[in-house]
This record gives structure tokens, sequence and C-alpha cells, in this order.
């Protein structure tokens, strides 16, 4: 992992900056021009690239000496651990910047365009790039991060689940799934922020309303965000999922109909593990207070697949 960690330096280097990914900016270009035939899920190979970053830094480089880590007592450990965050930062930064100039260049509705095309838990890891940078008294780049993850709020799908809509229908699961985990998550974290935000959490969920916090854009208040998420598993559970192995996709894709307008939910199709551990981490953040039953179904879907 060292030898991983310090090679994508490298590269990051050479390029002066800040970007680093298994293919070339243009592929960002194109998907900007609105060229999607052209690629296809950047964003989400970038979160892959940003979550193992912080993986090295969070858990292989830790000073708990469990298997597979680099320990204090490893030579060029701490070296090791803050370079996998500080080639997240810029490569934080890089996107963060890039994105903000061509939203407002651009505006709004061409980003939304964009999120059309599948991006995974960008949104997820930019939260944790935030927190991490934070704990690391790195604030411009905490702040950057969350407000990159806020932009990967996704209208068509987020926002009617916030007002208590069945926006799921016949969608792609794993686009999908991590979107919800990433609200809840950037919900915590903003109110972290902002102890009171979540204050009155009994209240009606027409009576959540938007925030201005990041200029108007859009964003959801963290009640809103953990409504959709809440509102979304509880959706899936109660409407879409399978008997037997619980999952609520087949062939990656929602029913187009829930069991209650009388479709069938019958099938042998057993969900990829993806999926499995979307909706996991969907019940772990939607419902924080029953970790026992998002235990059980994890291990039910793994005992399925």
């Amino acid at each position: 992992v060292r030898l991983l960690v310090a090679e994508i330096g490298r590269c990051q280097a050479a390029l002066r900056s800040g970007f680093v990914a298994a293919w070339p900016a243009a592929v960002l270009d194109a998907l900007e021009r609105g060229s999607f035939s052209q690629v296809w899920a950047p964003w989400y190979t970038l979160h892959k690239l940003l979550a193992g970053l912080l993986d090295a830094h969070e858990h292989v480089f830790s000073v708990d000496g469990g298997a597979g880590t680099a320990t204090a007592g490893t030579p060029g450990w701490a070296a090791s651990k803050m370079e996998a965050l500080a080639i997240g930062q810029r490569l934080t930064l890089y996107l963060a910047r890039r994105v903000a100039r061509l939203r407002t260049t651009l505006g709004e509705r061409w980003w939304q365009a964009t999120l059309e095309v599948e991006f995974g838990g960008i949104g997820e890891a930019l939260v944790r790039m935030a927190a991490a940078s934070r704990a690391a008294a790195n604030t411009s780049v905490a702040d950057e991060a969350l407000g990159l993850a806020r932009a990967f709020y996704k209208e068509r799908f987020l926002g009617p689940l916030s007002r208590g809509t069945d926006a799921l229908a016949g969608l792609h699961a794993n686009t999908h799934l991590p979107l919800l985990t990433a609200a809840a998550q950037l919900a915590a974290e903003e109110a972290r922020r902002d102890a009171s935000a979540l204050d009155g959490a009994e209240e009606e969920m027409d009576d959540w309303e938007w925030t201005d916090a990041a200029g108007g854009e859009g964003v959801r208040s963290p009640r809103g965000l953990m409504a959709a998420t809440v509102h979304a598993y509880c959706t899936l559970q109660l409407g879409y999922a399978y008997a037997g192995t619980g999952g609520s996709s087949v062939n990656e894709h929602w029913p187009t109909a829930p069991a209650s307008t009388g479709a069938s939910l019958e099938t042998l199709w057993v969900p990829e593990g993806l999926e499995d551990v979307g909706e996991a981490n969907c019940a772990e953040l939607a419902l924080r207070g029953e970790c026992e039953r998002s235990a059980a179904y994890m291990l039910s879907h793994c005992a399925a697949s």
C-alpha cells in the first residue's frame, strides 16, 4: 500500500494540477460537454481512488498494529499516512474548484444533467474527506470537500424522497443507493457543524425546509437529507424487497412498481454484493438505533449470495 500511495503521489506531482486518475482529465471534459456516449462513470472511478486513499490514511497506516497495518514502529508509517491524505486533499481541491467554476459558468441545470451518469459514492467519500481534513486541522479543505459533496445532490431523485414521495420505481439501484448513504452522512456532518440543525426531528416532513448554507445551491437541510434516506429505506423494505433474499433489485434495477400496486415481487435473482452493501449501509444510517436489524439484514444477504 505504501508503494501504491507513493506512485499515485508521483503521478499527481507530474501533472502539477492536483488531478490524478487512471485516465486523463480530457475524460471529464467530454462528460462536461454532454458527450455521455464517449465516457461512462468517471466520477465513479474517482470515488474509488479517493476512498482508497482515505482507507490508507484511516486504516492501513494505523497505530493499532492490527493485521495488515503499518504500526508506529514501522519506518515511514506516519509519513505514508499523511501522504495518502495529502494526495486526496489535493485531488479534492482540484475537483471542487473545477466543478464550482463550471457550475457558475454553465448553471445548475447543466450540472444536474451530468448527474444522470453514474457517479457512485463520491459524495460519501467527500464527506469522509471533510471529516479527515478537519481532524488534521485543515478546515479549508474540509469546507471545499463538503461544498463538493453538496453538489452531488441529485434533485430528481432526492427531492421527491425528502418530501415523502416514492422516487424509486424502475431506477438503477447501483447508481442511486450510494446517493442515499451520502445524503445521510452529509446530514450527520452538517449537523455536527450546527448541533441544532436536527432539533425537532418529530416535525412533519412538510416543515423540513431548504437551507441557503451553500449560497442558495438548493441543497437540502440536514433534516431533509436524512428524510430522503429514511423514506427510501422504508419504501424499499415495505414496497420493493423480495421474500427470501430481502433484496430489492433485479439485474441492478428496482421494479417498475412496488408490491402495493399489485406487482409480483417473486424472483430467483440474488442481488449482487454491491447492492447488498449499499442497502445495509442505508439501513444503518437510516436506523441508527436498530443496528441489530441492520446486522441481521446483512447476514441474510451474504447467506443468499
